[in-house]
């Protein structure tokens, strides 16, 4: 049946993501005018955590390969990536232009997600095993869509 949660402020921008490795995609909303990740996750509840800018790209994926969603943003204007990672610690690295779209996802099969960004047609993979890649699909004005995707 159909099932309903008010979570979140007007204002909020509603994030994919299973942040408590059960399985199940959580309530998960970004406050741009405070940085704040606010999380309804069905392990533990309700929980908080700021990180990032009102200008960031929300991009949440395991990049740890421990099976949780690790918060985690695309800053433009600089081309880094900020992993808040969900075993703790922050990571960062830069990969990537402003005008990138961040297409996470494990594009090398060892479970854990890859940085990635996809530009005028070209895909553009920094592998965590394979290393790094480009692969030219698509033309400049599609819009990629990461992860897996089954309409």
């Amino acid at each position: 049946g159909l099932f309903g949660v008010q979570f979140g402020a007007t204002g909020d921008v509603p994030v994919s993501g299973d942040l408590d490795g059960d399985g199940k995609t959580d309530h998960v909303v970004f406050r741009p005018s405070d940085g704040v990740w606010y999380l309804l996750n069905s392990q533990t509840g309700f929980t908080a955590a700021q990180f990032g800018f009102p200008t960031d790209k929300l991009v949440p994926a395991d990049f740890d390969g421990d099976g949780k969603d690790d918060i985690a943003v695309f800053r433009p204007s600089n081309g880094f990536w900020y992993v808040l990672k969900s075993t703790g610690g922050v990571n960062s690295l830069q990969f990537g232009i402003a005008t990138d779209i961040p297409v996470p996802g494990d594009y090398d099969g060892d479970g854990k997600d890859d940085l990635a960004v996809f530009r005028g047609g070209t895909w553009y993979l920094n592998r965590s095993t394979a290393g790094f890649t480009s692969v030219i699909f698509g033309e400049g004005s599609d819009l990629p869509i990461p992860k897996q995707y089954v309409p």
